[in-house]
């Protein structure tokens, strides 16, 4: 029990992550996020292109799951937003599909 206690504690103080959303077939990164909770898995509270993608991704048959990708985890929120600006600024340079807007 203590080794759990530990864990749900350093998940209390960094309980942020990074998550990229990659097209399963493709496994093409299409979205990089900071995410806290089950923001990675959040459908409709994103923008309408984002949202039209994996709705295509869903419809195709692919879980959840397949495209949903956790990167980093147990970050701060400052190490999060440095972390996922910062690779979206070199995955832009990559990858001009990404529907991130800086």
């Amino acid at each position: 029990m203590k080794k759990l206690d530990r864990l749900l504690k350093l998940w209390e103080n960094f309980p942020y992550y990074i998550y990229t959303h990659i097209h399963p077939e493709t496994k093409k990164i299409f979205y990089i996020g900071k995410g806290k909770g089950g923001r990675a898995w959040e459908f409709l509270s994103r923008s309408p292109a984002h949202i039209t993608k994996l709705a295509q991704i869903t419809l195709e048959g692919y879980p959840i799951n397949s495209w949903v990708s956790l990167q980093t985890i147990n970050l701060t929120e400052e190490e999060a937003l440095v972390f996922e600006r910062n690779w979206i600024k070199a995955e832009k340079q990559i990858n001009p599909d990404l529907l991130n807007i800086l």
